[in-house]
């Protein structure tokens, strides 16, 4: 995961991590998981990055375009 491209996009998007937690129902621990160590990410959380303005495309590279690099 490119954390760096989603904590960008977010800003971009005008959302703190913060703000995703709440979206999500995230506890501190989870938002942890999620954005600081990329674990644990679920294919209905990803469908609300959509939904908050995140393509398809963004959402690739962020999750799966590290891999590709490599």
């Amino acid at each position: 995961m490119d954390r760096a491209l989603l904590l960008y996009l977010l800003a971009q998007k005008d959302i703190e991590p913060k703000d995703l937690e709440d979206i999500l129902g995230w506890s501190p621990g989870t938002r942890l998981s999620r954005i600081t160590h990329g674990r644990g990410w679920r294919v209905d959380e990803l469908r609300t990055l959509v939904r908050l303005g995140f393509t398809k495309d963004e959402i690739w590279q962020i999750f799966f375009g590290k891999e590709e690099e490599r």
